[in-house]
This record gives C-alpha cells, structure tokens and sequence, in this order.
C-alpha cells in the first residue's frame, strides 16, 4: 500500500473522512431542534423525512449488529455505529418534538 505524506496510507485517510462525516452529521441536526425549540413549532417541514432517516439508522444499526453476531471475523466499523446510533437518537428528538411537545392543533 502506497504511504502518503500526511495520512500514512489510504485506510487513514478513510477513517479520517469518516470521523469528519460524523462530526459534521452531528452538527447538522442542531440548528433544526433549536429552530423549532425557539418557535415552539414544528409547522413547516415534513415528518415524513426524518422517519426515512430514521429507517435509515435502524438499518444501519442492525446491519452491523448482525454481522458481530453472524460474520465472526468482521471488525467493528465504529464510525457506521456511531453514525447510526446518532441518527436514531436525534430522529428520535424530533419525532417528540413533532408529536408530544409541539403538537399541530387541528382547526375545525
């Protein structure tokens, strides 16, 4: 495997971009739960993406937890954990926020 300069190899440049996707994944849901936090609101975007997203995490989540349980030999990709595991914890704040803290009142 061919040594770079400033990363080592190719493996540590792909769990250097891993680890940086994480972080920015982190980031990324903040604004949205301080926005609505702010309006006491979740009128104006769809509940619809953030149960695709949490599909996603579960997916992601279980799929590593089968492969420890079924693929003896396979090495634990932290990053795909954590990532899903993030997703699902913040997917999870938003689905409260939508049905149990600021609920949609229904005009008749």
């Amino acid at each position: 495997m061919k040594k770079s300069v400033w990363f080592g190899d190719q493996l540590g440049l792909v769990s250097l971009l891993g680890y940086m996707k994480l972080i920015c994944s982190c980031l990324k849901y903040i604004p949205q739960l301080v926005w609505n936090y702010n309006r006491k609101t979740t009128e104006g975007w769809s509940i619809f993406n953030v149960f695709m997203d949490l599909t996603g995490g579960i997916f992601s989540v279980s799929e590593t937890a089968l492969r420890i349980v079924f693929i003896s030999e396979y090495s634990l990709n932290i990053t795909k954990l954590l990532l899903g595991a993030l997703t699902i914890l913040y997917d999870l704040l938003f689905v409260h926020q939508h049905y149990y803290l600021y609920p949609v009142s229904i005009k008749t």
